[in-house]
């Protein structure tokens, strides 16, 4: 139980770290206009509209990759309840999810892919994750 717990939270955290890695390369590859506040709401409103459909595949690939990340070292390293712990991962990554749009201005469309992209992501990566370990048990004995 303690290490589901650890494992479930350690892999959470790898998961935004991995949303953060690659919205930073997204900052990179699609930089905001010079003197641009992300502090200011504003002006994070006029930055979304104007992001290029290359920017929000990447943030969309951001949401996709930190997912599988957590669901991958969740199926490799939980005890037990993979799945179930997966899912409570990528429920959690939606809500937080959900509150970050309530936060920042995006089109609708947008915003129904990424909050449909959590949960799937998160628990195929455990499924992947689990699968492998399985066949490697297997091929053990």
């Amino acid at each position: 139980m303690l290490r589901n717990l650890v494992v479930l939270v350690l892999s959470f955290v790898a998961g935004a770290v991995v949303i953060g890695l690659v919205q930073w390369v997204n900052w990179v590859l699609f930089p905001p206009p010079p003197g641009f506040d992300l502090s200011d709401p504003a002006a994070v409103e006029r930055l979304a509209a104007q992001m290029s459909v290359g920017a929000w595949v990447g943030l969309e690939l951001s949401y996709a990759l930190g997912s599988l990340a957590c669901g991958l070292l969740i199926g490799a390293f939980a005890a037990s309840r993979p799945m179930l712990l997966a899912a409570i991962a990528g429920l959690g990554f939606t809500l937080a999810g959900l509150a970050n749009l309530a936060m920042i201005p995006t089109p609708f469309a947008m915003a129904v892919l990424t909050t449909l992209t959590y949960l799937p992501c998160t628990l195929l990566g455990a499924a992947l994750a689990g699968r492998r370990r399985s066949s490697t048990v297997m091929a053990g004995t």
